[in-house]
């Protein structure tokens, strides 16, 4: 578990609730949050925007990944359909994945800006990525979402953006 920083302190002051490893700067990174409105909402430095129910998650810059964990309840079917964007309008830069335990069944990059058109048009090369499937999910199960430096290997302007849905068929 030491390669974990659990999120031990969350940051309410905006409107976009952030969780973050501990208070300060040395403790901003890796974070995740959620838009949970139901308009885009921008944040602080008018630098990014998360849709209606976006996570936004961004790794660190020593390589650590900003990390969002499904623990499966219930045994079954499950219809899953994940999409990522860089939502950073000065282009994210990242490395996305989503594993099942530790069976990787997505990877994939995010380079460009793919969010809201309210802040910015799409650009760059890569700027949304998604997958889709569904498959067997046994209780106890882990899927979890991750989000990394990406190839450029720094955190710079690297929010990215998680629009999921998790369903029991």
């Amino acid at each position: 578990m030491s390669e974990f920083r659990l999120s031990t302190f969350a940051d309410t002051s905006n409107i976009i609730g952030l969780w973050h490893p501990a208070t300060g700067s040395a403790g901003y990174y890796p974070y995740v949050g959620q838009n949970r409105t139901d308009k885009v909402q921008v944040d602080p430095t008018n630098s990014w925007a998360a849709k209606p129910g976006e996570i936004v998650i961004e790794g660190s810059n020593s390589g650590q990944y900003g990390i969002v964990r499904f623990i499966v309840p219930v045994s079954g079917q499950y219809k899953l359909k994940a999409t990522f964007e860089g939502v950073h309008i000065r282009l994210s830069s990242t490395d996305v994945h989503i594993l099942l335990n530790d069976q990787h069944l997505f990877d994939d990059i995010i380079e460009g800006y793919g969010g809201d058109p309210s802040l910015s048009e799409q650009k760059g090369t890569h700027p949304v990525t998604s997958w889709a499937s569904t498959i067997q999910l046994n209780k106890g199960d882990i899927l979890t979402f991750a989000v990394g430096y990406g190839n450029n290997k720094t955190f710079y302007n690297d929010t990215t953006g998680l629009l999921l849905s998790i369903e029991r068929e």
